[in-house]
């Protein structure tokens, strides 16, 4: 999404469901508008987060526009929670960043961020993201960020692809109400594509959230492969899971498919005279 900076930074309907949050006790409403927040902040907003920079390393095209200098050094306004914590803020708008003490009346250099650029900045360093901390101060964890992520990534793209640190918690075992729609979907699918050679359906379970992780042994070009597989199974997933992916060939994959026999595998020819399943 292109940003106009000449315009203020306004998000009216993440404000909304921010201050709707603040004012409501019933469990059910508030994970409702905290599923309307994350999807806000992840596929349509644009914030606001405070840098600190030299100011000749600031330029300005003739149209006024600034922007930063090339090999400029920016750092990050961040924020310690009482467990040691660290958050960068975000903020909705001007009138929420003037609300801290120290921005009320000093000249503030900013950034406007989107969602990727916010988790590029925290995805390997542990940090969270606060929106608006001086009203609102509602707090994203590292985690919460990793799965909004991956599932814009859904939404955008059809998958997911995981992609298992060492400190990350996963577990992985077979699913207990099995997917029969999906998986025939699935199956019909990769019978129509002569690269998908096999795949296993586990259930992960990443950071308390499950997913269904589908282990594909393929070749050719995975976005391709990956698309389309997520492409026949979107219609038929249970209502609040999603599809996680991972190729074969990587050792998690390999972890993963260890266990069970995979719902899907081509036949191969012997001699190109029978059929067999290997």
């Amino acid at each position: 999404m292109k940003v106009d900076v000449n315009k203020p930074v306004e998000n009216p309907e993440l404000l909304k469901f921010l201050n709707e949050l603040d004012k409501t006790s019933d469990e059910n409403k508030r994970n409702d508008l905290l599923d309307n927040i994350a999807r806000e902040f992840t596929l349509k907003s644009n914030l606001l987060s405070i840098v600190k920079v030299d100011d000749d390393a600031i330029a300005q095209k003739q149209d006024g526009q600034k922007y930063f200098k090339q090999d400029s050094t920016i750092s990050f306004v961040q924020f310690k929670s009482e467990d040691d914590k660290v958050y960068f803020p975000a903020f909705t708008d001007w009138n929420e960043l003037r609300k801290g003490d120290s921005y009320k009346n000093e000249y503030v250099k900013t950034l406007i961020m989107s969602f990727d650029d916010y988790f590029a900045l925290v995805k390997d360093s542990g940090a969270g993201v606060v929106i608006n901390p001086y009203s609102h101060n509602l707090a994203f964890t590292n985690g919460n960020l990793q799965f909004m992520k991956q599932r814009k990534d859904m939404l955008e793209n059809g998958h997911t692809e995981v992609t298992a640190k060492k400190d990350t918690h996963v577990l992985i075992g077979d699913p207990k109400e099995y997917p029969d729609q999906m998986v025939k979907a699935i199956t019909d699918y990769s019978k129509t594509v002569k690269d998908i050679n096999a795949i296993w359906l586990k259930l992960m379970v990443r950071d308390e959230e499950k997913s269904y992780l589908l282990v594909v042994d393929f070749k050719g070009e995975k976005q391709k492969i990956f698309s389309g597989i997520a492409d026949a199974a979107r219609d038929y997933l249970p209502s609040n899971m999603y599809i996680d992916m991972v190729p074969y060939d990587g050792e998690f994959g390999q972890s993963a498919a260890k266990t069970g026999k995979p719902f899907y595998q081509r036949k191969r020819r012997l001699f190109g005279l029978f059929h067999i399943n290997s």
